[in-house]
């Protein structure tokens, strides 16, 4: 299934996952890439906000604005129900036509890259929307651990599998710096004790022990080039 319809059928229950790895390892690697970043008073794009996991820690950080878009028009609801009056849109294919060209200091994107087909053209656009010198941090399942995983969840009784896509990193990075986007860190998570708890609850430890040191997720940080002003 496609990602726009799973997730509007997934916007049900999705808040409601302590026992997913892949969300507190996001939540691990966003906080740890967000350090180093001021947001007080910024301008910042959530590129697949879904239900708004990580909003309540970046709006604690008072940026100017906080502007969301998800192709899932269910996870935007559940955004809403949490955050009234949240300024949000769904996407136009890669395009984010209600944002102008330079006009944020943040994007960040999480768990969302892999399940777009083309990262080029996704890069593009969120380096059009931002200023040189801002800041972009992208979290997503590491591609070694994409290459053979599904992703997807439980709906009533039946398993549904979301399409996505395997992105290496060294493809990326070489997108990212064709938009004078600048790699300042990259952080890797592999399966090991630190979330082994997870696997005990599913009841599979087995699968742990043969998957054990797999990165499973990434985090990276570019800054947009300040050499972008001139060559714009």
């Amino acid at each position: 299934m496609s990602a726009a319809p799973a997730y509007d059928l997934w916007s049900r229950t999705y808040d409601d996952q302590p026992d997913n790895p892949l969300l507190f390892l996001d939540d691990e690697l966003l906080d740890s890439l967000l350090e180093s970043v001021d947001l007080r008073a910024k301008t910042i794009v959530d590129v697949g906000c879904g239900t708004g996991r990580h909003w309540r820690k970046l709006l604690d950080r008072e940026p100017r604005e906080l502007i969301g878009y998800d192709v899932s028009s269910g996870m935007l609801a559940r955004l809403c129900d949490k955050f009234p009056r949240s300024t949000v849109y769904r996407p136009d294919g890669y395009l984010l036509a209600a944002t102008g060209d330079a006009s944020c200091d943040l994007v960040i994107s999480t768990l969302v890259l892999g399940y777009l087909a083309e990262i080029d053209a996704a890069l593009a656009e969120w380096s059009r929307i931002l200023r040189p010198g801002g800041d972009m941090i992208i979290t997503d399942m590491h591609p070694d651990a994409a290459a053979t995983a599904e992703r997807g969840f439980h709906h009533e009784a039946a398993s549904i599998s979301i399409r996505h896509y395997v992105h290496p990193l060294a493809s990326l990075q070489r997108s990212a710096a064709a938009h004078h986007l600048d790699l300042v860190r990259i952080d890797e998570k592999v399966i090991d004790d630190s979330i082994k708890r997870f696997y005990e609850t599913a009841n599979a430890l087995a699968l742990f022990d043969k998957v054990r040191g797999t990165r499973l997720m990434y985090g990276i940080h570019f800054k947009k080039s300040l050499a972008a002003v001139r060559l714009q």
